[in-house]
């Protein structure tokens, strides 16, 4: 009976960073299954049989995007997303855990994202959504990256603001009565 306390607290906390999960006890064992919380975030399956105690997760999807076409449209369906290359410009649909772009030049377009990686130059990202909190992680590092939201600034190169102009004074004139 201890045994299957720890058990059920033990999947009570899983269950509790899960958005779907089944539970199945029989005479083999225990099974508890999970569904991600949230997009990009991997599946896990705990399992107690007479083996032992078995703990497993499926890994998340990344792709990868290879610089042959510039213009184009890409799913990204809740795993990571690699651009390394330069002058592409990408329309990125669905949930991305992760946008990591290495290279220069590139514009991308994404519906919703977890975070957001620049390491290169002029590159410009802009997100529609955060999957979680007001805005995506930010890792940018670099020269004239720019990190939009599609509804206001988020990140962007500072602007040297223009040189104050000498105030000018008036030149005294004399006038007789």
């Amino acid at each position: 009976m201890n045994r299957f306390l720890k058990l059920a607290c033990l999947f009570g906390l899983l269950g509790a960073q899960a958005s779907a999960q089944s539970l199945n006890i029989n005479s083999s064992g225990i099974r508890f299954e999970s569904a991600p919380a949230a997009p990009g975030q991997p599946s896990v399956s705990v399992r107690l049989g007479e083996s032992g105690l078995s703990i497993s997760s499926t890994p998340v999807q990344t792709r990868r995007v290879q610089p042959t076409q510039t213009n184009r449209t890409l799913r990204c369906n809740g795993g990571n997303l690699n651009l390394r290359g330069s002058g592409q410009r990408l329309t990125i649909l669905g949930n991305c855990a992760a946008v990591n772009i290495t290279g220069s030049r590139n514009v991308l377009s994404v519906e919703r994202v977890g975070q957001i990686s620049i390491q290169g130059s002029s590159n410009r990202v802009t997100w529609k959504a955060a999957l979680s909190g007001a805005k995506p992680l930010l890792r940018v590092s670099g020269t004239g990256n720019t990190v939009l939201s599609a509804a206001r600034p988020v990140a962007a190169p500072t602007q040297p603001k223009p040189a104050l102009k000498p105030v000018q004074k008036p030149s005294k004139t004399a006038t007789r009565l």
